[in-house]
């Protein structure tokens, strides 16, 4: 089956940016001393050019151009400069000399570039690779733009697009079965049951168990309250929550679990028996966690809104107390006025 490439993803792979600005050219095309000496061993201007721009360019792209003329005309010209070259064209012709390929090979093993198949580069490129797929959920375009980085630091010349397109999509495959394969060989008999359960639909009921669990209490009442510990008691029942997952990825359980809370129940149903129970189980793990959480979002709330309903009982009671004192205080103070000026 063919790997389709994202666009964005090819971006700048195996060619130069679109747009190449001085920065860019006096950091990539500048040529030192020992590069100067190389290309200078060459006697003809077309052969020292053409070196040149052999050099540059696997710096510049990690890889060699079918056609080594074929380069942005700015590039050209900065090394041409450099070479003290005036004739503009100096470089016709190199593309048909035998000559450029002994230049590629010089090129390759005097600055340590090595091939995409040979080993034990393949094998550690491939790790890494793995291990990029294994610890997160990232997409085919942003593994490949990683793979495309790394080859590049390793100065592992560039593979053709779909091949690299192919192997990113078969070690995200494997990392996936074998999170998946993980994931259900730590369920029980009994729990694996229980989590095949929850996409059925009760007889008399219109949603499946998954559908009821995944929609929280959100009213903040005390019934709400009552609701939301029910149903943190019915997922803590299914015991998903106390199983020890710390040896493997949390972004990927994550990743499964969300496509398990945007996904129909049917959609679940129909995956493979493995992945299903995987899916299952990685969104009643995190479950358990999300329903503490609500009832105490949900506790907060309503037991926020008694205390404050409390205070402002107890300071309606003391503005009346208050009133009914001062009331008090003024009587005695009238008595005592009127008994002060009696005979």
């Amino acid at each position: 089956m063919p790997v389709v490439v994202d666009p964005s993803a090819l971006g700048d792979y195996g060619a130069f940016p679109v747009e190449l600005n001085r920065d860019w050219l006096g950091r990539v095309c500048h040529l030192g001393a020992a590069d100067l000496e190389q290309v200078r061993r060459r006697t003809e201007e077309r052969t020292q050019l053409g070196y040149a721009l052999h050099l540059v360019t696997v710096r510049a792209i990690g890889t060699f151009l079918p056609d080594p003329t074929m380069v942005p005309t700015p590039v050209l010209a900065a090394l041409a400069r450099q070479l003290d070259i005036t004739d503009a064209g100096a470089l016709r012709g190199y593309q048909e000399l035998a000559v450029r390929w002994r230049h590629s090979c010089e090129i390759r093993d005097r600055h340590g570039y090595r091939d995409f198949t040979a080993q034990p580069g393949r094998f550690l490129f491939t790790a890494w690779l793995y291990r990029q797929a294994w610890t997160d959920d990232v997409s085919p375009a942003v593994l490949f733009r990683a793979a495309h980085r790394h080859l590049l630091a390793e100065q592992i010349l560039l593979p053709g697009h779909s091949v690299l397109a192919r192997l990113v999509a078969a070690v995200r495959d494997r990392a996936a079965r074998r999170l998946h394969a993980r994931l259900a060989a730590a369920a029980s008999p009994e729990l694996v049951a229980r989590l095949e359960k929850l996409l059925l639909v009760p007889e008399g009921a219109r949603r499946s168990e998954l559908d009821r669990l995944r929609r929280p209490p959100f009213t903040p009442t005390i019934t709400g309250l009552v609701r939301a510990l029910e149903r943190l008691a019915q997922v803590r029942a299914l015991g998903a929550g106390a199983l020890d997952l710390s040896g493997l990825p949390s972004r990927r359980i994550a990743a499964l679990a969300r496509y398990a809370d945007q996904s129909w129940a049917t959609q679940l149903a129909d995956l493979g028996s493995t992945r299903r129970v995987a899916t299952l189980l990685a969104y009643t793990h995190l479950l358990t966690s999300s329903a503490r959480d609500d009832v105490i979002d949900i506790f907060d709330v309503v037991f926020g809104d008694l205390q404050r309903s409390a205070t402002h009982r107890g300071e309606r009671r003391r503005v009346g107390e208050l009133r009914d004192y001062d009331c008090a205080v003024g009587e005695v103070h009238a008595r005592m006025r009127g008994g002060a000026r009696c005979p």
